[in-house]
């Protein structure tokens, strides 16, 4: 609940600064990004990376039902859910690895009870999606490609105003990252085409 209310209210912000609204959205906020655009037709487009439809473990479900925090601590005997950097000295300066385990939980929920065929129908802006996947081996392991090419077909968005793209070469979860994607600079041209084509929005100018 609270972190839907925060993106709404970022939202509202940002509708007061000017004149339309373009959503940026990675993971998680891609998610809410979607869930935004369903319930506010006025927005003008979304761009999404790696968005969050569905966890990539299935085991990830029993966070939804009953006893969640009780079954998670037992599990990592732990609070909260720890996990490696894959290069820490760049990302501890802009992210954390600490996560308590009610925050994990929440947005869990989040997905089970928001990302839904209702949720994508009602979505009717351009949509742009890129995530990471080479081959069923490789691909993203944090959230689902499938369920993401599930949410696209759903997507109340025009044939001609919906992109859909894989960068096999990103080798990550975050493709738009300078620090973990191989391939941002991909990810950043085409999403920049998108705009440029689709929304009609002007390039920068070097």
């Amino acid at each position: 609940k609270r972190q839907v209310e925060s993106a709404e209210r970022a939202l509202s912000v940002a509708q007061q600064l000017g004149d339309s609204v373009v959503i940026l959205g990675t993971s998680g906020g891609g998610g809410l990004g979607l869930f935004l655009c369903s319930r506010h037709p006025e927005v003008k487009g979304l761009v999404t990376w790696s968005p969050a439809v569905r966890v990539f473990r299935k085991s990830a479900g029993l966070l939804t039902g009953p006893w969640a925090m009780q079954l998670a601590r037992s599990v990592t005997g732990n609070d909260h859910n720890d996990w490696p950097f894959r290069k820490p000295e760049q990302q501890a300066k802009y992210w954390t690895n600490h996560q308590c385990w009610e925050g994990v939980i929440q947005f869990t929920m989040f997905l089970k009870h928001a990302m839904t065929p209702q949720t994508f129908a009602a979505v009717k802006c351009p949509f742009f999606m890129g995530y990471y996947y080479e081959n069923e081996e490789k691909q993203d392991k944090s959230v689902s490609v499938a369920a993401m090419k599930e949410m696209f077909a759903q997507l109340g968005t025009p044939a001609a105003q919906k992109r859909e793209l894989p960068f096999p070469k990103a080798h990550d979860h975050v493709i738009g990252s300078r620090i973990l994607s191989e391939d941002w600079q991909g990810v950043e041209r085409e999403s920049a085409r998108f705009m440029e084509e689709v929304l009609g929005m002007k390039g920068r100018q070097e």
